[in-house]
């Protein structure tokens, strides 16, 4: 029995340590898991990242002419960079990346919850490397998108609670 408690403890920590989430929308409200999409930018790179993660976090997509399903309208995602740090010479060392993510649910009854998010990333600029920070700098930027679209599924599973509240009794 000890061993049991043991190996299930440790599996846990595991999973938790590695950074192991549900992928699945296992733990999506029942009424988010089918969804009228909308964007200001219907074929914008972001758009195209918000709606590919949305569906492979199993949140099935419908057309627009669909009545009773919530809306997610995506508000798009904006990008800014500031510089952090400074070499001795007064060039550039280090800069401030961050890419905003805004998006919110419409209910069929008209209710609105808004969902946004900020994933904030450093970049070392190196000057002897000006082709390969260019390259890098874009790569870093499609990564912190699609951190930014998997965090708003996480806010969008957070909308549980209030769609759901739980009613505490208490005991007189």
């Amino acid at each position: 029995m000890a061993r049991k408690l043991l190996f299930i403890i440790g599996l846990i920590s595991l999973l938790t340590s590695c950074g192991f989430q549900f992928k699945t929308g296992e733990l999506l409200p029942a009424e988010l898991r089918t969804m009228k999409f909308k964007a200001g930018d219907k074929y914008g790179e972001t758009t195209r990242i918000m709606r590919q993660t949305l569906r492979l976090n199993a949140i099935n997509l419908v057309e627009d002419d669909t009545q009773n399903v919530p809306t997610f309208y995506f508000d798009g995602m904006t990008q800014s960079s500031s510089v952090s740090a400074l070499f001795s010479t007064g060039k550039e060392a280090e800069q401030l990346l961050v890419v905003k993510a805004n998006a919110k649910i419409i209910m069929p009854n008209g209710e609105s919850y808004p969902l946004s998010t900020q994933v904030v990333h450093n970049f070392f600029d190196s000057p002897q490397e000006a082709l390969a920070k260019t390259t890098q700098k874009e790569v870093i930027w499609k990564q912190m998108q699609e951190q930014a679209a998997n965090q708003l599924i996480n806010r969008l599973m957070a909308l549980k609670e209030k769609l759901h509240p739980q009613i505490i009794k208490v005991a007189p």
